[in-house]
C-alpha cells in the first residue's frame, strides 16, 4: 500500500501508519480486486486553489450557517454548493466509527442561522468548498422541504423511501427515511418539516401544507403580528419598486404586508407537478403561497400554481 506516496509493506507496519488518522478526510484508490492500494492524506494551506487539489483550510469555529436565494454559506466565507460532500463527527478525538456519519450527509442536516464548527476541503478562488467536515453534537436537526419527488431506494444495505427536494439554494437534496413508514402519506408537491437523526436519516415528519387540501388561508404564530410564523394566502398588490407585496387571506378576512427590500427571500415554485427555485420577481399577483416569515420578513415562499 502506498501511504502519502510512500510504499509500506506489512500488516504492522500499516497499521502504525494508519492508527492515528482520525476525523479528516483521506483520499483512497482501489485495485481491480477492490484492494485498497493508495492512502492519500490532505496537506493543509492558507491560501484558496483550484478545486479538485487535496487539501484542506484551518478549522473554522462557531461560524454562522446560512442558506437562501443564490448563495449557501458559512459566515459568507466559505461556500457550499449541490456538488459539495458533507462529513460529520461526533467526537473529533475518536476512531469508533459510531462516532462518525454512516454516509456523507445531505444539506438538510445543516440548520440555517446555527453556528457550526468545521473543517473545509479544496477550496477554490471563490470560496466554494468540496468538502466540510462538520463538528457536530449528535443530535436530530429539522428542515424544511418542498418535496418535488418521493420513490424507492436501497439505503444503507435496506429498501426505504427516498425523497428529493430543495433546501435553501440548493438542488435535489436526498432524504433517506429510516424505515419506509416514515414517509407514509407524503406526496410530490408537499411541504413538510423533517426531522433528520445524526445519520442523515429521516424519523419524522410534520406536513406544513399539501395541495391536495386545496387552498388554506390560516397563519401558525400565536399573534397575526408576530414577527416570526407561517402564513398561507394569495399574493396581492405587488409593488417590484419598494420590494413588497400583500398577503391576502380572505377566510379569515386579514391582509399581511410582505417587505423583502433587506432580504432576498427564497422562492420555491411548484407548478404542473414540478419544483423549481425563483425570484421574487417570478411572483405574479393571484399566487397562492405558503409563506415563512422570520423577523417579520419572508424567508421562505412557497408558490403553488
Amino acid at each position: 500500500v502506498k501511504i502519502d506516496g510512500k510504499t509500506v509493506k506489512g500488516f504492522n507496519s500499516i497499521y502504525d501508519k494508519v492508527k492515528n488518522i482520525h476525523a479528516e478526510v483521506v483520499e483512497l484508490s482501489y485495485d481491480a480486486n477492490g484492494q485498497i492500494k493508495t492512502i492519500d492524506r490532505a496537506e493543509q494551506r492558507t491560501d484558496k486553489t483550484k478545486r479538485g487539489e487535496f487539501n484542506f483550510m484551518p478549522e473554522e469555529t462557531n461560524v454562522v450557517y446560512r442558506s437562501g436565494t443564490g448563495t449557501t454559506s458559512f459566515g459568507g466565507k466559505y461556500y457550499i454548493d449541490a456538488n459539495t460532500d458533507l462529513f460529520v463527527t461526533f467526537n473529533k478525538d475518536s476512531c469508533d466509527e459510531d462516532d462518525f456519519s454512516k454516509v456523507p450527509l445531505s444539506r438538510a442536516y445543516l440548520t440555517d442561522n446555527v453556528k457550526y464548527t468545521f473543517v473545509p476541503y479544496n477550496v477554490d478562488e471563490y470560496g466554494f468548498a468540496e468538502i466540510i467536515l462538520l463538528y457536530a453534537d449528535r443530535k436530530t436537526t429539522k428542515s424544511k422541504i418542498l418535496v418535488s419527488n418521493i420513490y424507492e431506494a436501497v439505503y444503507d444495505d435496506d429498501v426505504t423511501l427516498m425523497i428529493i427536494g430543495p433546501v435553501g439554494a440548493l438542488v435535489d437534496i436526498r432524504i433517506p427515511a429510516k424505515t419506509p413508514e416514515v414517509f407514509a402519506g407524503i406526496k410530490k408537491g408537499d411541504y413538510i418539516e423533517v426531522s433528520i437523526n445524526s445519520d442523515g436519516e429521516a424519523e419524522g415528519y410534520t406536513m406544513l401544507y399539501s395541495p391536495s387540501e386545496g387552498k388554506k388561508y390560516e397563519y401558525n404564530s400565536s399573534d397575526f403580528y408576530s414577527s416570526s410564523g407561517r402564513y398561507m394566502g394569495d399574493i396581492e398588490k405587488i409593488d417590484y419598486e419598494k420590494k413588497r407585496f400583500k398577503l391576502d387571506m380572505p377566510d379569515i378576512g386579514r391582509e399581511k404586508t410582505c417587505d423583502y427590500q433587506w432580504l432576498a427571500p427564497t422562492v420555491y415554485i411548484y407548478e404542473g407537478k414540478k419544483v423549481e427555485i425563483g425570484s421574487v420577481d417570478d411572483l405574479t399577483a393571484g399566487d397562492y403561497a405558503v409563506i415563512t416569515t422570520s423577523q417579520d420578513r419572508p424567508t421562505v415562499i412557497v408558490v403553488y400554481r
